[in-house]
């Protein structure tokens, strides 16, 4: 389909003068590829999340680890505090590595909305991820 945009202005003393635009054209395959590409999105989103997942057992099972550990001994050695700083650092990484997945997440599902083409269904589910992402970040990385 082929658009233009004619404006006037309101000069009623030296005449009504007029404007055309040059002419643009909309594509549906456009916009077809526009869902195509936030509907991937949120296919490796929903990916990621699992593996983020299974990240952050890890990590509390690691946490755990550590706690008994520290319950058993008596003075703090090198090597423990090694564990907890690599622990913390390994948790500040999947922290921040989270926010920016559920910034992309969320950036993704406003384009789809801008654009109005996102499926009721994928808008959806595109809420729910975020609103799990957002919990797990609330629920263990506390500050």
């Amino acid at each position: 389909m082929t658009y233009y945009f004619t404006v006037w202005d309101n000069d009623e003393i030296n005449g009504y003068k007029a404007t055309k635009s040059n002419p643009l054209t909309f594509r549906k395959d456009l916009i077809d590829s526009l869902k195509q590409q936030i509907n991937n999105a949120l296919s490796q989103a929903i990916n990621d999340f699992s593996e983020h997942e299974q990240t952050l057992e890890k990590l509390n099972k690691s946490v755990e680890n550590l706690k008994e550990q520290l319950t058993n001994q008596q003075r703090l050695d090198w090597s423990t505090k090694n564990n907890i700083q690599n622990l913390l650092e390994a948790i500040q990484k999947e922290r921040i590595t989270l926010k920016k997945k559920l910034s992309e997440l969320q950036q993704n599902r406003l384009s789809g909305e801008q654009y109005q083409m996102s499926d009721p269904d994928i808008s959806r589910k595109q809420k729910q991820l975020e609103k799990l992402m957002a919990e797990v970040l609330d629920e263990d990385f506390k500050n």
